[in-house]
């Protein structure tokens, strides 16, 4: 059975934040299908990440708000996504919200520079393809949907031929994928959009390793090598903030898992997540969680 609660699998998971150095699945079978729900993160959000695996999601029940390439769509039960290869992209389940995430290395499919790889997979990798909202109402769409519900079924056999059926159902699904899009869709991607996603992966990168410093946005723009006005709009076009709300947001995440995990005191979580006074910290911290870090942990009883 190859379907895994996504925060029992990998502990790492479990950080809403997380990015492309996390293998999904194993080396020698590179797949793995995750069932997720809000309550298996905080918030119900998968933040902002990316990673060198292809994605299919499909909503299973009630609401999921996905958001890649600067649009954001509320997906419902029945209706899905594809995800191609390193493009930036967060969910927020909803209550009562669950999706099965497809997830596998193309490579899965066939071996790189073989007639297969390079006739129905690079092109596909290479394309204008960055993502596809699926609409299981749409009978074009319903036939990639109905390869991620029997992909899904597949994986969860508990037999010895599951992983070559589930193989087999992968393929069918790249087969619907491609034959949907291959007369209007497949060509080189656009130089200008993977440029802005280059920069800001490298920006988010630079923000991991020094939020807790105190960092400026010319000094978030150097490390793309771009003004702070191109980085404000790198952000803006894929993720709908600034790099400054960004480096806050990411803040206020760990300032909120330290508050969580350990006893140290607010002052030192401050600190430590780049906040230059404790009330400019308890400020932001309200207007993210409608609370004060006081208030959470007396609700989680670590006061």
């Amino acid at each position: 059975m190859l379907i895994i609660c996504r925060e029992r699998e990998n502990t790492q998971m479990e950080k809403e934040d997380y990015r492309s150095d996390i293998y999904y699945g194993a080396e020698s079978y590179p797949f793995i299908i995750y069932q997720d729900e809000k309550g298996h993160y905080k918030n119900g959000t998968i933040g902002w990440h990316w990673h060198n695996e292809v994605e299919f999601i499909y909503v299973l029940s009630g609401k999921v708000l996905c958001s890649v390439g600067g649009e954001s769509r509320l997906l419902e039960e029945g209706s899905g996504v594809f995800i191609n290869q390193d493009i930036l992209h967060r969910f927020m389940i909803y209550p009562n919200g669950k999706m099965y995430s497809v997830i596998f290395k193309p490579a899965f499919l066939a071996a790189p520079r073989t007639s297969v790889y390079d006739d129905y997979v690079k092109p596909i990798l290479e394309s204008r393809l960055y993502f596809q909202f699926l609409n299981g109402n749409d009978p074009k769409q319903r036939s990639i949907i109905s390869k991620i519900i029997e992909t899904g079924k597949a994986a969860g056999e508990n037999s010895k031929l599951a992983r070559l059926n589930t193989y087999i159902q992968a393929l069918e699904l790249w087969r619907a994928l491609y034959l949907l899009n291959v007369s209007d869709r497949v060509g080189k991607g656009e130089s200008g959009f993977l440029k802005t996603q280059k920069r800001t992966k490298q920006m988010i990168c630079f923000i991991e390793h020094h939020y807790s410093e105190s960092i400026s946005v010319g000094e978030i723009a150097a490390a793309a090598n771009i003004s702070g006005t191109e980085a404000s709009r790198c952000f803006r076009e894929l993720m709908k903030i600034s790099s400054l709300q960004y480096l806050n947001q990411f803040r206020l995440e760990k300032a909120m898992e330290l508050l969580l995990t350990t006893d140290k005191s607010i002052n030192e979580i401050a600190e430590e997540t780049g906040f230059s006074s404790n009330t400019y910290f308890t400020r932001m911290f309200r207007r993210m969680y409608h609370c004060t870090p006081i208030e959470v942990r007396k609700t989680q009883g670590i006061m």
